[in-house]
Protein backbone atom coordinates (compact mmCIF):
# COMPACT_ATOMS: atom_id res chain seq x y z
CA UNK A 1 0.00 0.00 0.00
CA UNK A 2 1.38 3.40 -0.94
CA UNK A 3 2.28 5.98 1.66
CA UNK A 4 -0.11 8.95 1.28
CA UNK A 5 2.94 11.22 1.04
CA UNK A 6 4.90 9.01 -1.34
CA UNK A 7 4.45 11.04 -4.53
CA UNK A 8 4.51 14.83 -4.73
CA UNK A 9 2.02 14.99 -7.59
CA UNK A 10 -0.50 13.09 -5.44
CA UNK A 11 -0.52 15.64 -2.62
CA UNK A 12 -0.14 18.99 -4.37
CA UNK A 13 -2.29 20.74 -6.96
CA UNK A 14 0.22 20.83 -9.81
CA UNK A 15 -1.95 23.15 -11.92
CA UNK A 16 -2.05 25.76 -9.15
CA UNK A 17 1.65 25.22 -8.53
CA UNK A 18 2.33 25.82 -12.22
CA UNK A 19 0.64 29.24 -12.05
CA UNK A 20 2.67 30.21 -8.97
CA UNK A 21 5.83 28.89 -10.60
CA UNK A 22 5.24 30.91 -13.79
CA UNK A 23 4.74 34.10 -11.77
CA UNK A 24 7.82 33.36 -9.69
CA UNK A 25 9.93 32.94 -12.82
CA UNK A 26 8.63 36.22 -14.25
CA UNK A 27 9.43 38.14 -11.06
CA UNK A 28 12.86 36.63 -10.36
CA UNK A 29 14.07 36.24 -13.97
CA UNK A 30 15.05 32.68 -13.08
CA UNK A 31 13.94 29.46 -14.70
CA UNK A 32 11.80 27.42 -12.29
CA UNK A 33 10.88 23.74 -12.23
CA UNK A 34 9.40 21.51 -9.51
CA UNK A 35 10.71 17.95 -9.31
CA UNK A 36 9.81 14.94 -7.20
CA UNK A 37 12.16 13.03 -4.89
CA UNK A 38 13.56 11.12 -7.89
CA UNK A 39 14.40 14.34 -9.74
CA UNK A 40 11.55 13.88 -12.24
CA UNK A 41 9.59 17.03 -13.22
CA UNK A 42 6.04 17.37 -11.90
CA UNK A 43 5.50 20.76 -13.58
CA UNK A 44 6.47 22.32 -16.89
CA UNK A 45 9.59 24.45 -16.99
CA UNK A 46 8.85 28.13 -16.39
CA UNK A 47 11.09 30.57 -18.31
CA UNK A 48 13.47 27.85 -19.46
CA UNK A 49 16.49 29.40 -21.20
CA UNK A 50 17.45 28.53 -24.77
CA UNK A 51 20.64 26.95 -23.44
CA UNK A 52 18.88 24.53 -21.10
CA UNK A 53 16.07 23.84 -23.55
CA UNK A 54 18.69 22.71 -26.06
CA UNK A 55 20.50 20.62 -23.44
CA UNK A 56 17.33 18.93 -22.21
CA UNK A 57 16.15 18.15 -25.74
CA UNK A 58 19.12 15.80 -26.26
CA UNK A 59 18.78 12.35 -24.70
CA UNK A 60 22.17 12.09 -22.97
CA UNK A 61 22.21 15.70 -21.77
CA UNK A 62 18.65 15.40 -20.52
CA UNK A 63 19.65 12.47 -18.31
CA UNK A 64 22.54 14.51 -16.91
CA UNK A 65 20.20 17.43 -16.21
CA UNK A 66 17.79 15.17 -14.32
CA UNK A 67 20.72 13.70 -12.41
CA UNK A 68 21.73 17.22 -11.30
CA UNK A 69 18.14 17.96 -10.26
CA UNK A 70 18.08 14.76 -8.21
CA UNK A 71 21.44 15.35 -6.54
CA UNK A 72 20.81 19.05 -5.94
CA UNK A 73 17.43 18.35 -4.37
CA UNK A 74 18.74 15.66 -2.06
CA UNK A 75 21.69 17.86 -1.05
CA UNK A 76 19.22 20.61 -0.10
CA UNK A 77 17.14 18.10 1.86
CA UNK A 78 20.23 16.85 3.70
CA UNK A 79 21.38 20.39 4.53
CA UNK A 80 17.83 21.51 5.42
CA UNK A 81 18.22 24.75 3.48
CA UNK A 82 18.44 26.02 -0.10
CA UNK A 83 21.42 24.59 -1.95
CA UNK A 84 23.12 26.78 -4.56
CA UNK A 85 25.41 24.93 -6.94
CA UNK A 86 26.65 24.67 -10.52
CA UNK A 87 25.24 21.99 -12.78
CA UNK A 88 27.36 19.71 -14.98
CA UNK A 89 27.46 22.49 -17.61
CA UNK A 90 28.67 25.12 -15.15
CA UNK A 91 25.52 27.25 -14.89
CA UNK A 92 24.19 28.30 -11.49
CA UNK A 93 21.13 26.50 -10.12
CA UNK A 94 19.43 26.27 -6.74
CA UNK A 95 17.29 23.64 -5.02
CA UNK A 96 14.75 24.45 -2.29
CA UNK A 97 13.53 21.24 -0.58
CA UNK A 98 9.89 20.31 0.01
CA UNK A 99 9.76 18.31 3.25
CA UNK A 100 6.77 17.20 5.33
CA UNK A 101 7.81 15.84 8.72
CA UNK A 102 10.77 13.65 7.82
CA UNK A 103 9.52 12.85 4.31
CA UNK A 104 11.36 14.44 1.38
CA UNK A 105 8.84 14.98 -1.42
CA UNK A 106 10.92 16.88 -3.97
CA UNK A 107 12.36 20.32 -4.62
CA UNK A 108 11.65 23.62 -6.29
CA UNK A 109 14.55 24.10 -8.71
CA UNK A 110 15.54 27.61 -9.80
CA UNK A 111 18.38 29.07 -11.80
CA UNK A 112 19.79 28.70 -15.30
CA UNK A 113 21.80 31.84 -14.60
CA UNK A 114 25.40 32.98 -14.35
CA UNK A 115 26.99 35.18 -11.71
CA UNK A 116 28.99 38.37 -12.36
CA UNK A 117 32.75 38.53 -12.21
CA UNK A 118 32.92 39.97 -8.69
CA UNK A 119 31.02 36.94 -7.37
CA UNK A 120 33.09 34.30 -9.12
CA UNK A 121 35.04 33.78 -5.89
CA UNK A 122 32.00 32.11 -4.35
CA UNK A 123 32.86 28.46 -3.88
CA UNK A 124 29.93 26.60 -5.40
CA UNK A 125 29.83 22.84 -5.75
CA UNK A 126 29.85 21.57 -9.32
CA UNK A 127 27.59 18.56 -9.79
CA UNK A 128 29.59 16.76 -12.44
CA UNK A 129 28.24 13.54 -13.87
CA UNK A 130 29.68 10.58 -15.70
CA UNK A 131 29.07 10.51 -19.43
CA UNK A 132 29.59 13.46 -21.74
CA UNK A 133 26.82 15.70 -22.97
CA UNK A 134 25.89 15.18 -26.61
CA UNK A 135 26.49 18.72 -27.88
CA UNK A 136 27.70 17.49 -31.25
CA UNK A 137 27.60 20.02 -34.03
CA UNK A 138 25.55 22.45 -31.93
CA UNK A 139 28.52 23.51 -29.81
CA UNK A 140 28.79 26.99 -31.34
CA UNK A 141 25.07 27.61 -30.90
CA UNK A 142 25.25 26.49 -27.26
CA UNK A 143 28.11 28.90 -26.64
CA UNK A 144 25.93 31.73 -27.94
CA UNK A 145 23.04 30.57 -25.75
CA UNK A 146 25.39 30.39 -22.75
CA UNK A 147 26.50 34.00 -23.24
CA UNK A 148 22.84 35.08 -23.21
CA UNK A 149 22.08 33.52 -19.79
CA UNK A 150 20.68 35.97 -17.20
CA UNK A 151 23.35 37.37 -14.88
CA UNK A 152 22.49 37.68 -11.19
CA UNK A 153 24.48 38.67 -8.11
CA UNK A 154 24.96 36.13 -5.37
CA UNK A 155 23.23 38.51 -2.94
CA UNK A 156 20.11 38.49 -5.09
CA UNK A 157 20.26 34.70 -5.37
CA UNK A 158 20.20 34.51 -1.57
CA UNK A 159 17.20 36.86 -1.45
CA UNK A 160 15.31 34.68 -3.91
CA UNK A 161 16.29 31.61 -1.86
CA UNK A 162 14.75 33.17 1.25
CA UNK A 163 11.54 34.04 -0.62
CA UNK A 164 11.13 30.57 -2.12
CA UNK A 165 11.90 28.94 1.23
CA UNK A 166 8.96 30.79 2.79
CA UNK A 167 6.83 29.64 -0.13
CA UNK A 168 7.97 26.02 0.28
CA UNK A 169 7.14 26.11 3.98
CA UNK A 170 3.63 27.29 3.15
CA UNK A 171 3.19 24.50 0.58
CA UNK A 172 4.47 21.75 2.87
CA UNK A 173 2.48 23.15 5.79
CA UNK A 174 -0.71 22.82 3.75
CA UNK A 175 0.26 19.28 2.70
CA UNK A 176 1.00 18.29 6.30
CA UNK A 177 -2.28 19.70 7.57
CA UNK A 178 -4.22 17.93 4.82
CA UNK A 179 -2.48 14.64 5.54
CA UNK A 180 -3.13 14.89 9.30
CA UNK A 181 -6.81 15.61 8.67
CA UNK A 182 -7.03 12.65 6.30
CA UNK A 183 -5.37 10.32 8.79
CA UNK A 184 -7.57 11.51 11.66
CA UNK A 185 -10.73 10.45 9.83
CA UNK A 186 -9.62 6.88 9.15
CA UNK A 187 -10.58 3.84 11.17
CA UNK A 188 -7.94 2.47 13.52
CA UNK A 189 -7.64 -0.70 11.44
CA UNK A 190 -6.90 1.20 8.22
CA UNK A 191 -4.39 3.47 9.94
CA UNK A 192 -2.63 0.48 11.50
CA UNK A 193 -2.40 -1.28 8.12
CA UNK A 194 -0.99 1.80 6.36
CA UNK A 195 1.47 2.56 9.15
CA UNK A 196 2.74 -1.02 9.11
CA UNK A 197 3.13 -0.95 5.33
CA UNK A 198 4.98 2.36 5.49
CA UNK A 199 7.38 0.97 8.11
CA UNK A 200 8.11 -2.04 5.92
CA UNK A 201 8.82 0.14 2.88
CA UNK A 202 11.38 2.46 4.45
CA UNK A 203 13.03 3.41 7.70
CA UNK A 204 11.98 6.93 8.75
CA UNK A 205 14.69 9.60 8.68
CA UNK A 206 15.47 10.89 12.21
CA UNK A 207 14.19 14.41 12.79
CA UNK A 208 17.25 15.42 14.76
CA UNK A 209 20.44 13.41 14.94
CA UNK A 210 22.02 13.88 18.34
CA UNK A 211 25.67 14.84 18.42
CA UNK A 212 28.12 13.28 20.83
CA UNK A 213 29.64 16.66 21.63
CA UNK A 214 27.92 19.81 22.77
CA UNK A 215 25.10 18.07 24.67
CA UNK A 216 24.94 18.46 28.42
CA UNK A 217 24.87 15.53 30.83
CA UNK A 218 26.62 12.94 28.70
CA UNK A 219 25.09 13.89 25.37
CA UNK A 220 21.45 13.99 26.50
CA UNK A 221 19.21 16.95 25.97
CA UNK A 222 18.10 19.13 28.83
CA UNK A 223 15.17 18.01 30.96
CA UNK A 224 11.88 19.18 29.56
CA UNK A 225 13.17 19.66 26.03
CA UNK A 226 12.77 17.54 22.93
CA UNK A 227 14.27 17.18 19.49
CA UNK A 228 12.83 19.62 16.98
CA UNK A 229 11.31 19.23 13.58
CA UNK A 230 13.47 18.84 10.52
CA UNK A 231 12.92 22.54 9.82
CA UNK A 232 14.58 23.52 13.12
CA UNK A 233 17.47 21.07 12.80
CA UNK A 234 20.15 23.63 11.75
CA UNK A 235 19.34 25.88 14.72
CA UNK A 236 19.05 23.04 17.24
CA UNK A 237 22.36 21.55 16.19
CA UNK A 238 24.03 24.95 16.48
CA UNK A 239 22.45 25.63 19.88
CA UNK A 240 23.61 22.29 21.28
CA UNK A 241 27.14 23.01 20.13
CA UNK A 242 27.30 26.66 21.28
CA UNK A 243 24.91 27.04 24.23
CA UNK A 244 27.73 28.47 26.37
CA UNK A 245 27.93 31.45 24.02
CA UNK A 246 25.51 34.38 23.58
CA UNK A 247 22.79 33.22 21.18
CA UNK A 248 20.28 35.43 19.39
CA UNK A 249 16.91 34.16 18.23
CA UNK A 250 17.11 36.19 15.01
CA UNK A 251 20.42 34.56 14.07
CA UNK A 252 19.03 31.08 14.70
CA UNK A 253 16.01 31.90 12.53
CA UNK A 254 18.37 32.84 9.69
CA UNK A 255 20.03 29.44 9.95
CA UNK A 256 16.63 27.88 9.25
CA UNK A 257 15.74 30.38 6.51
CA UNK A 258 12.56 31.48 8.29
CA UNK A 259 11.43 34.71 9.97
CA UNK A 260 12.16 35.34 13.64
CA UNK A 261 8.45 35.40 14.53
CA UNK A 262 7.77 32.10 12.79
CA UNK A 263 10.91 30.56 14.32
CA UNK A 264 9.77 31.59 17.80
CA UNK A 265 6.31 30.04 17.34
CA UNK A 266 7.66 26.86 15.74
CA UNK A 267 10.39 26.50 18.37
CA UNK A 268 7.89 26.58 21.21
CA UNK A 269 5.55 24.23 19.36
CA UNK A 270 8.28 21.66 18.71
CA UNK A 271 10.29 21.84 21.95
CA UNK A 272 7.65 22.85 24.48
CA UNK A 273 9.91 25.70 25.63
CA UNK A 274 10.66 29.25 24.67
CA UNK A 275 13.98 29.91 22.98
CA UNK A 276 15.54 31.45 26.10
CA UNK A 277 14.18 28.75 28.44
CA UNK A 278 15.55 26.01 26.20
CA UNK A 279 19.06 27.48 26.24
CA UNK A 280 18.86 28.11 29.98
CA UNK A 281 17.94 24.44 30.56
CA UNK A 282 20.96 23.30 28.55
CA UNK A 283 23.26 25.56 30.55
CA UNK A 284 21.84 24.49 33.90
CA UNK A 285 22.11 20.79 33.05
CA UNK A 286 25.75 21.40 32.18
CA UNK A 287 26.18 23.34 35.43
CA UNK A 288 24.97 20.29 37.37
CA UNK A 289 27.57 18.14 35.65
CA UNK A 290 30.36 20.67 36.26
CA UNK A 291 29.50 21.00 39.95
CA UNK A 292 29.78 17.24 40.46
CA UNK A 293 32.68 16.37 38.15
CA UNK A 294 34.88 19.48 38.21
CA UNK A 295 36.61 21.51 40.92
CA UNK A 296 35.95 24.99 39.49
CA UNK A 297 34.29 27.55 41.73
CA UNK A 298 30.61 28.37 41.37
CA UNK A 299 31.51 31.79 39.96
CA UNK A 300 33.84 30.25 37.35
CA UNK A 301 31.20 27.75 36.28
CA UNK A 302 28.63 30.53 35.98
CA UNK A 303 30.91 32.62 33.76
CA UNK A 304 31.89 29.62 31.62
CA UNK A 305 28.22 29.00 30.87
CA UNK A 306 27.49 32.55 29.80
CA UNK A 307 26.11 33.96 33.07
CA UNK A 308 27.67 37.37 33.68
CA UNK A 309 25.93 37.75 37.06
CA UNK A 310 26.83 34.91 39.43
CA UNK A 311 24.03 35.94 41.81
CA UNK A 312 21.48 35.50 39.03
CA UNK A 313 23.04 32.13 38.20
CA UNK A 314 22.70 30.95 41.82
CA UNK A 315 19.04 32.02 42.01
CA UNK A 316 18.23 30.44 38.65
CA UNK A 317 20.04 27.22 39.52
CA UNK A 318 18.19 26.88 42.84
CA UNK A 319 14.86 27.31 41.08
CA UNK A 320 15.89 24.70 38.49
CA UNK A 321 17.54 22.07 40.74
CA UNK A 322 15.97 22.74 44.14
CA UNK A 323 19.33 23.52 45.78
CA UNK A 324 21.93 26.25 45.56
CA UNK A 325 24.98 25.27 43.47
CA UNK A 326 27.08 24.78 46.62
CA UNK A 327 24.45 22.59 48.27
CA UNK A 328 23.96 20.58 45.08
CA UNK A 329 27.72 19.94 44.88
CA UNK A 330 27.89 18.72 48.48
CA UNK A 331 24.88 16.47 48.04
CA UNK A 332 25.96 14.78 44.80
CA UNK A 333 29.72 14.41 45.13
Amino acid sequence: MRNSLELLEHVVDTQALQVIQDDLAAVTDMAVLTVDAAGKPVTRHSKCTDFCRAMRSATQSSRLCESCDYRGGHAAQSMQRPYVYKCHMGIVDMAVPLVVGSKYLGSIMLGQISIPGQDTGKELDVLSASGGSDQGEHGAMLEEYYRSLPVMSYERIESVASLVTHMSHYITGRIGAKNRTYAFGKTAAVKHTEEKAAQEQATPVPLLQEQETGHPAGGQQATGTTGGSIRLKPALEYIHGHYREPLRLAEMAKLCWISADYFSRLFRQETGSTFSSYINSLRLEEAKRCLVEEADSVVSIAYSLGYEDSGYFIRTFKKFAGDTPAAYRLKHR
